[in-house]
């Protein structure tokens, strides 16, 4: 019960921060636009120059936590295994 919580709950996090994400890319064009077009003359040319710039950021952040989460176990079961066969062989019958 107490494992399914915590699985909900990290579900939760990942999707309220990926939405946070979003909107901060969005802020983020928006505010370059406004301050850098005002002063070149070009009002609408930053922002999508901007977006892409930060979706290819927000993609691989996405890679490395996906990555993060399904390697995390895997590693850690490899370097547990490996490391207490040879304590295993250490201890006497």
């Amino acid at each position: 019960m107490k494992n399914k919580f915590i699985k909900l709950i990290n579900k939760l996090n990942f999707y309220v921060f990926l939405f946070l994400m979003l909107v901060m890319m969005n802020y983020r064009s928006l505010l370059v636009d406004k301050v850098y077009g005002k002063k070149t003359g070009c009002m609408g040319c930053y922002k999508s120059w901007v977006l892409s710039v930060d979706a290819k950021l927000m993609f691989f952040f996405l890679i490395f936590v996906y990555f993060a989460f399904v390697l995390k176990n895997l590693l850690l079961k490899g370097f547990i295994e490996s490391n207490s066969f040879g304590f295993y062989r250490i201890l006497p019958n």
